[in-house]
């Protein structure tokens, strides 16, 4: 039996609590409770129940919640299958809970609410039927009734609305940002919608609701500014979210509230929320495109428009190491920014003494040079939520338009790109961006600076997270980055060797193990159990002296994996190198046989040793590409099964294999066009019971064609990913006189598929 829990929220609300109490627990099904929230009220309002009412708890907050605050409350001290909230001001009718759980029961229904009539007596009679914007200030207004039977809305009034608890939990709730009162309800409306569930109206169910001419509390406009404000920051793109701050901007509050908008938990929710999203805002004015049709569903041209929120005090964070000459130039021009309300400049040299003559400008004097990190201890001491970080050697002519740029999206940091690099559209800073270059210029808030507090003092102290401490915070934040066009100078020693970091040849090396170790910790952090996403597997038979090639390059991708050598009882010097490898970098493994046992045992104990998701086979004296790892990630997060890369032939033969763009089971049986690095999911070497470890050969060739008999589908990817080492004495050139022992081997597992084999010709 589903059992109900109705919250309802009071405050000053008189005889009108009692009223409404009193009609809910002469209409409630059995086994129903209520749960009344005093939300500090000062009237004396809530006394009667002080003595006791059948079937009615009340509790009271230790200081006043608000709307939002004040329901998830009520909700937690709830014990029902399903949550009403309701208004303090309300009567029902006999039955309505019947009505609203039937709508209920269908699964795609997250939440319903009845029609709501005008209490009476009142000035104007009108009932409502789910809600509007009228407008893109996000004023709602009513819509009329569509149906005599239940059917979607697009937004619901929460004056009295039901929801299974499941659904609540799931989505969180009632945005906790959202402070005292205002727009809770059409942003929970839209946040259904948006994780994948349905709003409906119960049309044969009609409550009566107060409305009052005044409140008997006081409404501020500020509050309800900010709330509108957060609502289509959080849910809407970047043209509805113009189209808002042009309404709101001419309010005198507006600038409150965008101030208290830009210092509370924007960033924490638009993560979770971009977690739960399964459609968009345009979906959402799509799917209502009668019901919502205002300035907010007809959509022009951004082009050329340019609309700024108010603008916060910025606190400006300057780094600087070898390069002090430049800083004069730099704090003048920042100077001439309006809203840099303060300068600190974090000097990473010990042995100089800086001294800035300016107002408002602080050097902090670091006792050791912490690199990269230095930034983020000076931001640390910033007076303002709002930071802007660049080094010494640029200048930002368009810091107004970088501003704007996060101010318009504040739960992304906004990076400016020099116009040298802007055209590269490199992943790592633009669009699919995993690393911000914020040397150039950025802004963030400093509420976001713990995220790097998160790693073990031991991980801050090393020199890898000092020097790429930007790529630590930008992808502990999850990729939170906005990529803007930049009008940057260039100073002096800007490509000096030995100050400019990008001028170091392993700086892209120790970018991706910056990247490598970031994830590392991201995937740690949701689940401490959970695996690598890659396991790189090494099979080694007395290849020593190409095994830390071979390590080395897989060390150059930016994505999650570990690294398993397979010592197959080398005789050389296998052991040492693998051994070296594994105390310089925490994700490399070492397993060695004690016999000789061949590639296919070795292959499959390391490819045991890790539950991961995908797999890469690599020869102890080939190499892989830096970007073969994340490439072939994409491919297999649309759709494939196995990532079969070109082959680049190097050492005695040079030449390129190129694959075709799909191999097919037929495909196979005629040639192997499928190279022995090829990437896998993990779950299909499990489903075929792994890579047969007594074929005489060609057992790469063999675990392909049992892969696509299995159903694999198998996708090339062309590029430099896989450089193949070719010996004049290799091996796979002595195979090519055992193909007689090879297609015998396949006739005694599966005459079928040698039939076929044999017949492809």
């Amino acid at each position: 039996m589903t059992t109900l829990s109705v919250v309802v929220i009071s405050l000053n609300e008189g005889q009108a609590l009692r009223r409404t109490v009193d009609g809910l627990a002469a209409s409630l099904p059995d086994s129903s409770e209520i749960i009344v929230v005093d939300d500090r009220s000062t009237d004396g309002s809530a006394e009667f129940l002080k003595a006791g009412y059948p079937g009615v708890t009340v509790v009271r907050p230790e200081e006043r919640l608000g709307v939002a605050g004040a329901r998830n409350f009520g909700a937690a001290h709830a014990t029902g299958d399903v949550l009403v909230f309701s208004d303090a001001h309300v009567a029902v009718p006999s039955g309505w809970a019947e009505g609203l759980l039937e709508v209920l029961a269908r699964r795609e229904v997250g939440a319903v609410a009845p029609a709501v009539a005008t209490m009476r007596p009142a000035a104007i009679e009108v009932t409502g039927y789910g809600q509007k914007w009228s407008d893109a200030s996000l004023a709602v207004g009513w819509l009329g009734q569509q149906d005599s039977v239940p059917y979607p809305a697009p937004l619901l009034c929460g004056c009295f609305l039901a929801l299974r608890r499941e659904v609540f939990t799931e989505i969180g709730g009632f945005d906790p940002g959202m402070v005292l009162w205002g727009a809770e309800d059409s942003e929970l409306s839209i946040r259904l919608w948006t994780c994948g569930y349905e709003c409906w109206i119960a049309p044969q169910v009609e409550i009566q609701h107060a409305f009052r001419a005044r409140f008997p509390y006081e409404v501020k406009w500020e509050p309800v500014l900010h709330n509108r404000f957060r609502l289509a920051t959080l849910h809407f793109g970047a043209r509805r979210l113009l189209r808002v701050v042009e309404r709101l901007k001419p309010y005198d509050e507006f600038a409150a509230a965008s101030v208290r908008l830009l210092v509370g938990d924007l960033a924490a929710r638009t993560m979770q929320l971009r977690a739960l999203r399964r459609r968009d805002d345009d979906w959402f004015f799509d799917r209502f495109r009668n019901e919502l049709r205002s300035e907010l569903s007809e959509l022009g041209s951004t082009a050329g428009v340019t609309v700024s929120a108010p603008r916060t005090p910025v606190s400006a964070c300057l780094l600087s190491w070898k390069r002090p000459q430049n800083l004069p130039v730099i704090v003048r021009s920042l100077r001439q920014v309006e809203s840099i309300d303060e300068i600190l400049i974090w000097n990473n040299n010990p042995a100089a003494r800086l001294e800035i003559a300016e107002p408002n400008t602080r050097v902090i004097q670091s006792d050791q040079n912490l690199g990269c990190y230095g930034r983020f201890r000076c931001a640390a001491e910033a007076r303002n939520p709002v930071v802007y970080v660049q080094d010494d050697d640029a200048l930002n002519h368009d810091m107004a338009g970088l501003y704007d740029q996060f101010l318009r999206d504040p739960a992304r940091i906004a990076h400016a790109l020099a116009p040298t690099h802007w055209p590269q559209r490199n992943r790592r800073t633009y669009g699919e961006a995993q690393a911000a270059l914020v040397g150039w210029g950025a802004f963030f808030r400093k509420e976001w600076l713990p995220v790097l507090d998160e790693l073990p003092a031991s991980e801050r102290r090393e020199p890898l997270f000092r020097r790429e401490a930007d790529v630590f915070f930008t992808m502990l934040l999850e990729r939170r980055h906005n990529a803007v066009l930049g009008q940057i100078t260039h100073l002096d020693d800007h490509s000096t060797p030995g100050i400019a970091l990008w001028c170091d040849p392993d700086y892209q090396r120790l970018t991706n193990l910056a990247i490598h170790q970031a994830l590392r910790r991201l995937r740690l952090k949701r689940n401490p159990a959970l695996p690598a996403a890659w396991n790189v597997v090494i099979p080694c038979r007395n290849y020593g002296q190409y095994l830390q090639q071979a390590v080395e390059s897989v060390l150059s991708s930016d994505a999650d994996y570990e690294i398993r050598i397979v010592d197959d009882a080398s005789s050389d010097f296998t052991g040492a190198v693998a051994a070296k490898l594994c105390r310089r970098h925490r994700h490399v493994h070492y397993l060695r046989n004690e016999e000789a046992r061949g590639p296919g045992y070795s292959r499959n104990r390391g490819i045991a040793a890790s539950e991961s998701e995908f797999v890469v086979l690599l020869d102890a004296d080939d190499l892989i590409g830096p970007d073969y790892l994340f490439e072939a990630e994409r491919r297999f997060r649309g759709g494939a099964d196995v990532v079969n890369p070109d082959a680049v032939l190097f050492g005695d033969v040079r030449e390129r294999w190129v694959v075709p763009n799909a191999t097919t089971l037929s495909m196979l049986l005629q040639r192997n066009s499928v190279h022995c690095s090829s990437a896998f999911r993990r779950e299909l070497w499990s489903k075929v019971g792994g890579i047969d470890e007594h074929i005489p050969c060609w057992e790469d060739y063999h675990f392909w064609v049992r892969l696509a008999a299995a159903g694999a589908r198998i996708q090339g990817i062309h590029g430099d990913h896989f450089l193949h080492r070719r010996h004049e004495d290799s091996l796979s050139q002595s195979r090519n006189g055992k193909r007689a022992e090879f297609l015998e081997h396949i006739r005694q597992c599966d005459a079928k598929l040698f039939e076929s084999f044999a017949g492809a010709g």
